[in-house]
């Protein structure tokens, strides 16, 4: 769809579940003061290279669009695996502000503190 509208770069949301704790397992994870879900997040991106990007890069080369990867991002993704143990510390209400957001949750989070409208 991009390349017929003559778009040559789109961006993907890919490593976003995974650097902030997207998915159920991390929120469980979290709740339970489990440290482990930064390993598992950090093995979940480290996967994506056979997973994912691989698939991506092909199919991009198809169809001639580059893809970008804002949530691969080295930087960010090293203060979002910080985040969970360090948010759950300072807020316990914060696992269950995640699951309430339908597993969304740190992203959700960090996005409100910074000022962005619920």
């Amino acid at each position: 769809l991009a390349a017929a509208h003559g778009d040559r770069v789109v961006l993907s949301g890919l490593g976003s579940e995974e650097a902030f704790a997207g998915y159920q397992r991390h929120v469980t994870a979290c709740a339970e003061g489990q440290e482990s879900s930064a390993r598992d997040r950090a093995l979940g991106l480290a996967q994506m290279w056979h997973r994912d990007l691989q698939r991506d890069f092909a199919l991009a080369s198809l169809v001639g669009v580059e893809i970008r990867y804002p949530y691969l991002d080295k930087d960010l993704i090293d203060e979002a695996l910080s985040l969970p143990t360090r948010v759950a510390s300072e807020d316990l209400s914060a696992a269950s502000q995640w699951a309430a957001d339908g597993a969304k949750g740190a992203l959700r989070v960090v996005a409100r503190r910074a000022g962005a409208p619920e």
